[in-house]
This record gives structure tokens, sequence and C-alpha cells, in this order.
């Protein structure tokens, strides 16, 4: 069984079991979980003096969900099902949900929004009002977990907890992953307003939500599986939750298991980084033979959002270089 690690900053993080995998489909299982790291519910991260029983509330690592973790469970596509990417329903505070729309309904509906709002946007991309407003949204979106445990983000760069706790230099890691910078020339929450329904509902699954499904390696090979929808298909396009911001990290834990014999894999690579809409080609996650290799071709790509924005022909101005610009970094994260 090995894990790989998709994990992406600017843009959407997708798979695909590509067309030379030449395993049978009933010989390996794909599975995978997705979450916006601003998401995750743990606070607290295990180590080696943790105890067992205490580890369930605990994240492993810096940028995981705790063991506890709730997903929502987007299934196994079927399939005859292939092609139908969806961006899930969302739920209303009075318990009534949107209706399903596919990736490119999403994208379309907010390409004409778009078109229709072009002057408007273009002055405010001018002036600058769109990149100022893009900024104090992201500096003031903080992940879940800091939430729970601390005021602000400077209380916890100076590692003031909310309980009176103090720790030196704790702010260290959020300094290197999360700068007072933006990606992207999308828009601005503001304008996203009118685009969706996503202000004034919540995800049960997808957007960002930590979410768990699995892959459908018989009828959808060769199809991808992109952030934050549902299903497989050919469409590359990523959705995102409207409040979140572009500059955000998003992260697909992808696991494969041999159900029956597969000859073993020469590890190529522990870690790869990829530029956007490039392919990268890991053969070899369960083994390495010439008979049966499993090739996972990943990548990261724009998000119905982003791409409707540009397709209407606006451009916030709003790049700046940060860390993991539009990119994918692959690492191999667990074998047994």
């Amino acid at each position: 069984m090995c894990t790989y690690r998709i994990k992406s900053r600017g843009g959407s993080p997708a798979i695909q079991l590509n067309n030379r995998t030449k395993a049978n489909c009933d010989e390996f299982e794909m599975k995978y979980v997705e979450y916006n790291e601003y998401n995750i519910n743990a606070t607290e991260t295990s180590n080696g003096t943790s105890k067992p029983k205490d580890r369930r509330r605990k994240k492993p690592r810096f940028d995981m969900p705790g063991r506890n973790a709730t997903f929502g469970d987007a299934g196994k596509p079927q399939d005859a099902d292939m092609g139908k990417q969806k961006a899930p329903k969302r739920r209303f505070r009075n318990g009534t949900k949107t209706q399903e729309e596919s990736v490119q309904q999403r994208k379309t509906k907010k390409l004409k929004y778009y078109k229709l709002k072009k002057t408007q946007f273009e002055k405010e991309n001018k002036d600058g009002q769109t990149k100022a407003n893009i900024t104090k949204n992201e500096d003031n979106r903080r992940p879940q977990w800091m939430k729970n445990k601390f005021q602000n983000k400077e209380d916890y760069r100076q590692g003031k907890e909310k309980n009176g706790k103090q720790y030196k230099g704790f702010g260290k890691k959020w300094s290197k992953t999360s700068k007072k910078s933006v990606v992207e020339r999308g828009s601005s929450k503001q304008q996203r307003k009118g685009s969706s329904e996503d202000e004034e509902s919540f995800a049960d699954m997808g957007y960002g939500k930590m979410t768990k499904g699995e892959y459908n390696a018989c009828g959808g090979k060769g199809t991808f599986k992109t952030f934050g929808s549902t299903g497989q298909g050919w469409d590359k396009l990523g959705v995102k939750d409207d409040n979140a911001g572009e500059d955000e990290p998003r992260t697909m834990l992808v696991t494969v298991r041999a159900k029956k014999q597969v000859k073993r894999l020469r590890q190529t690579s522990s870690a790869v980084s990829m530029a956007n809409g490039e392919y990268l080609q890991a053969e070899g996650i369960v083994g390495q033979s010439d008979e049966d290799p499993i090739t996972l071709t990943a990548g990261s790509y724009e998000f119905t959002d982003t791409n409707a924005y540009a397709s209407a022909g606006l451009d916030s101005g709003a790049m700046k270089t940060t860390l993991g610009l539009i990119a994918a970094f692959v690492t191999f994260a667990a074998s047994i």
C-alpha cells in the first residue's frame, strides 16, 4: 500500500489513472481524501511522546486532519457516470439545499455573471480595489485549528494561546507557509457575490471540505478526479468555496492498495515539483514491472471561478510570487 500527497497553492489538485496502466483494475484500488488545510479539525500534532489514546484527537502531522476527523463521503462513481463531474449540493441554514450542477454549468453561470459585470469589475481592477480586497480577505482568513487555539495570527506567531499558554517561536511554520501575498489573477470575494450561492450556504462535501472517496479504476481509467468536485471525467477544472481565497493550501492524499499480487515496483521519485498544466507520471506506485505498471498522473489546474473570470477577459492584476505558486507538489507519503 502506498500513499501520495498532492498539494497545491493557487490551483486545483487533480489525479488521473493514466491509460498506460496495464494492471487490471480488480488487482488494486485507489482511495483519496481531500481538504483545504484551513478546514482541518484538530489543533494539536502528535509526536513520539503522545499516548496512543490521545493520538486519536491529534493530527499525525502539521498539515493533516486529526485522526478523529469526520469526512464527507463522495463514494465511488459508477462506470455509467463517467463524465458527470459535479459541484455538490450545498446546505442553507434552514436545512434546504442548493441545486446540484455540473462543473461546466457552474463555470458557465459564473462566466455569464462576469460578462454582465465586466465594465464595473474592470474599473475596480484598474484602480486597485480588487487587489486590495483580495489581500484583505486572505489576510483575515485563518485555518480552523488556528481559530480554535489563538485569538489572531499575531498571537499565533508569538505563541500566545487563548488559554494563556505561551510558546516561543511557535509561528515559524505558519510564517513559512502563509505570506501576506495573493496569487492568480482572479476575482475578489466581493466580486464573486452573485456568481454562486456559496456565501449563504455550507458544504457537506467538496469545495475544500474534508472529503473522502474512491477512484473508479475500471470504467474510469483515463479520467480526472479534480479537487472539490464529485465524480470523474475529462474536465480538469476544480471547485472551491467562493468564500475561500485562491492562495490557500489544498491537499489530496491518494492511497493505492493492491488487492491481488502485483509485482514489486521500484520507487522512482520521493518528491517532485510540477508547473501548472503539466503532467507528472509516477510509475510504480505499487511496484515496478514491465508487465503491470500502475501509472498515476497528478496536476494542478484552474478552478471554475478563475477560469470563468479570465474567460470573461478580466484580470485583477493580483499576481505575486508566493510559496507553491500555481504548482502541485507530489510526495511519497507512506509505503507499507
